[in-house]
């Protein structure tokens, strides 16, 4: 299966959230092992980045933590016709109608997120990191 990894997911783990830790780590580890693929946009990266760089104070360490998210997931450049998907949408939330095209561009089955009804106009199914889970077992 082919996912796209919303980017709460990974700052799920990143910045430790109590409650929503543990399946999201889930996730990542059922993509690092290769049973599925995972995907995030290079804009998740520039995102993940500048809001674990105010609790990963360390930067040799921030560098270290985004070539590991690098390495366990394929990235996703987002390109031009994205955009203008996006934007001719119209979309409530555009960060993640863009998400949405691009998963679609790049044949994922699910969108992983922890906001699932923002997605639901964007012909793309989602799950939560529970849901997914439940599914893979």
């Amino acid at each position: 299966m082919k996912l796209m990894i919303d980017t709460n997911i990974i700052l799920d783990v990143l910045m430790q959230r109590e409650v929503l830790y543990e399946a999201s780590a889930q996730v990542l580890r059922v993509c690092n092992s290769g049973a599925h693929t995972g995907l995030i946009t290079s804009n998740s990266v520039c995102d993940i980045f500048y809001i674990t760089r105010k609790t990963i104070r360390d930067r040799d360490k921030l560098y270290q933590v985004m070539e590991g998210l690098c390495s366990i997931f394929s990235l996703c450049d987002v390109t031009g016709s994205d955009v203008s998907l996006a934007l001719a949408a119209r979309a409530k939330d555009f960060e993640d109608c863009l998400l949405a095209e691009c998963a679609k561009r790049s044949g994922c089955d699910y969108i992983i997120t922890r906001n699932g009804k923002d997605f639901k106009n964007f012909g793309i199914p989602t799950l939560t990191p529970e849901g997914f889970l439940s599914l893979d077992t």
